[in-house]
Order: C-alpha cells, then sequence, then structure tokens
C-alpha cells in the first residue's frame, strides 16, 4: 500500500514480509535506504488481533503474477468471465508445477448477476440497466483486438456479426452524440475514465467516484430504463 509498481519478485517479498507483522513477528525491512527492525506496537496487549489467520487472496491476470500468487499459496481472484476456464486452467497448471496441490487452490470469479422478480418487462429494463454499460466497455475491449483498431479477426458467426455493427456504429459517432447525453451522465463517464487510467480494473470497479454516486441517485437513473 502507498508503493508504485514492482516487479513479482519484489511483491512476493513484501506479501511475505506483511504476513509476517500479522503473526505478531518482528521483521527488517528496508525503509529510506536503510534496515529497519519494525513490528507492531505492543501486540502483548491484545489490541491489535495477531492470533487468528489472515487469508491472503490475490487478483492477478498475467503468467508472472499467476506464478507468483501460487508462490505465496494464496488464493485467486478472477474478475473477467471471458475466458474464465481457460484462465482457471493456466492458475492450475502453475500452481501444480510450482508443487502446490490443486485440492488447495481457493478461486473466485467475480461476474455482474441481476436478481429478476420473474415479470418479463421489468426484467429486461433491470438488465438493460444494469449490464447495458458493460456491454459497450466488452465491445470497445474488443475493438482494440479485431477490426481496424486491432487488426485481428472474428471467425465467422454471430459474434463477428454483432461486432460489425458495434464497429459501425462506433465510427459514427461525434462529440455531438455526446453533448445529447445527460450531463449528470457524461460528467461521471469522464470521471471514471480518467481516474480509472492509473488503476488496475480490480480496483477501478471498487473505487468511489463521487459524481457516479450523485447520478445512480439522480432522477435520471430512474427515467432512463422507463424511457
Amino acid at each position: 500500500m502507498g508503493l508504485g509498481a514492482m516487479s513479482p519478485g519484489k511483491t512476493q517479498r513484501y506479501v511475505e514480509r506483511v504476513q509476517q507483522l500479522f503473526r505478531g513477528d518482528m521483521i527488517e525491512w528496508d525503509f529510506e535506504d536503510q534496515q529497519r527492525k519494525i513490528q507492531y506496537l505492543d501486540p502483548a496487549l491484545g489490541l491489535i488481533n495477531v492470533e487468528d489467520a489472515v487469508p491472503l487472496w490475490v487478483s492477478v491476470f498475467g503468467p508472472k503474477a499467476k506464478a507468483t500468487t501460487a508462490a505465496l499459496g494464496a488464493g485467486w481472484l478472477n474478475f473477467d468471465s471471458m475466458g474464465a476456464l481457460q484462465s482457471l486452467q493456466e492458475m492450475q497448471a502453475i500452481r501444480t508445477a510450482a508443487n502446490n496441490p490443486l485440492e488447495r487452490l481457493s478461486a473466485n470469479l467475480f461476474f455482474l448477476s441481476c436478481v429478476l422478480s420473474g415479470d418479463k418487462t421489468t426484467g429486461e429494463a433491470r438488465l438493460l440497466a444494469q449490464a447495458g454499460p458493460l456491454t459497450a466497455v466488452t465491445f470497445h475491449n474488443m475493438a482494440n483486438e479485431v477490426g481496424v483498431m486491432g487488426g485481428g479477426q472474428l471467425n465467422h458467426g454471430p459474434l463477428k456479426e454483432l461486432m460489425a455493427e458495434y464497429m459501425k456504429a462506433h465510427d459514427q459517432r461525434e462529440p455531438a452524440d455526446i453533448l445529447r447525453c445527460a450531463p449528470l451522465t457524461v460528467r461521471a463517464t469522464k470521471e471514471v475514465a480518467m481516474r480509472g487510467l492509473d488503476l488496475p480494473l480490480p480496483k477501478a470497479y471498487q473505487t468511489t467516484y463521487k459524481t457516479e454516486t450523485l447520478r445512480r441517485a439522480s432522477a435520471d437513473t430512474q427515467e432512463g430504463p422507463r424511457a
């Protein structure tokens, strides 16, 4: 926390030392180019719980970061439902290579869901309100890999046709289209986009955005699905 990007090896050492602190140990910590001994103040007073184990969960996506997670014996968090099975199989292979039993692999997949009432009209409106924005993000991300923007190609089928329709609409977008949107929605979108540039995807999902909080509580949010 409070540190910049680190290599997988340094990240592993950092996590291991924090885990030692959680156990109440005194450790050596390099700070301002000096080695210092640190630990929690007066752990014997019982003000900080150093008795119960603190589970370690890590959200990573690349093979090197997954290898670090396997070396730490940590639980794995995946936030991408597309290719989730392939990513899990890759994580299982990495854990096996690190001599960690697969039966001890804890993994969670985060994805969007929606509680439906049973009424088709209400359900469709709720699905559109919750999944609609992410659908646009999904297609935009795909556009970075296929078509004119990425140079890749999708196999022939419904997804290729749907992507072609999206790209057609994408290419026709003009600044005037943005000006026709609700002002609060535009402000919220701008804040999320700009602040999210410097955040990893899971952190960006969990961050609270002031204008987005206002938008969710606004009349626009209620009116949009009804329109």
